[in-house]
């Protein structure tokens, strides 16, 4: 289904539960639903995916802001911070006055010195909602035990680093100068970063880690009408089959933050309500049966 609806983004993954996979588009299709938003998610954002684990990670950005994003080119492209960790209204941005959705050159690569690794903890959130938070993987509080496991790579330089994440040493330390004096002059000429949200990278060691394509919700799924009804590919309702919420939401292509718990909230009680009006259908009976 990632492959198939959302454009741009031929890896990506849930941030949340991994048991989250698709069913009830798959019930709703079954059932002869039509589709609707099926490109829009609450991303793409960008956390870390460990080896082994099937949901991505949440990752805290301690505010120190040495630190930047690079493409698969070694270059920039985005206005890195928190809290969509690259990305504007959850993983659009908005370019030439136009929203779209994030670009995700991958591999992507958070680059940052000694400062911000000292800084605290990257792989904890610290958000009660967070699924992958303590239970899933214990981050260490200084980053170092990621760094044994080669989950960040590490270097004395800026160019001794960059073969370690196959890019160029020439184009990242271009990059990384170039970010570092929009850093000092307090002014991101490039992606307008926040000023107050930058500081160059001058401490070695250097650090490398892959962030992945992350996603917190899907807005897709069978399209419903005013009554919580669900409707067929012909345009009527099918008959006895309500939704509510983010399967099938009501949300295009910007996400409204809050917007699916309201959802669920207006679309529930619209369906439970119409739902309970429904007569009961009584299983046909065959001659002599009761």
């Amino acid at each position: 289904m990632i492959r198939t609806y959302l454009e741009g983004l031929p890896e990506i993954y849930p941030s949340g539960t991994p048991y989250n996979t698709g069913d009830g588009i798959t019930m709703g299709l079954e059932a002869g639903a039509d589709l609707w938003h099926m490109s829009n998610i609450a991303g793409p954002e960008f956390f870390f995916k460990a080896p082994g684990i099937a949901v991505s990670r949440w990752i805290n950005i301690p505010h120190v802001d040495s630190y930047l994003f690079v493409a698969c080119d070694g270059k920039r492209f985005t206005a890195e911070g928190t809290p969509c960790m690259g990305a504007d209204r959850h993983g659009k941005t908005k370019v030439h006055g136009v929203w779209m959705q994030q670009l995700t050159p991958v591999p992507v690569y958070m680059v940052f010195d000694e400062t911000f690794r000292k800084a605290g903890s990257i792989g904890e959130s610290f958000a009660c909602w967070d699924v992958t938070h303590g239970n899933l993987y214990d981050w260490s509080a200084d980053n170092l035990r990621e760094v044994e496991k080669g989950w960040i790579k590490r270097a004395n330089t800026i160019e001794e680093l960059a073969p370690l994440i196959n890019l160029s040493p020439e184009v990242l330390k271009a990059t990384v100068a170039r970010y570092n004096a929009f850093a000092k002059d307090g002014k991101d000429a490039d992606y307008d970063r926040t000023a107050g949200y930058m500081a160059p990278l001058q401490a070695p060691p250097y650090y490398a880690m892959e962030l992945t394509p992350s996603f917190v919700n899907t807005q897709g799924g069978p399209r419903r009408d005013k009554d919580a009804r669900v409707i067929s590919v012909e345009g009527k309702p099918i008959p006895r089959l309500y939704s509510a919420g983010e399967l099938g939401s009501i949300y295009a292509f910007n996400y409204n933050a809050g917007g699916n718990v309201g959802e669920c909230f207006a679309f529930g009680r619209i369906a439970g309500r119409n739902a309970a009006q429904e007569k009961p259908v009584r299983a046909a009976t065959t001659a002599g049966a009761t």
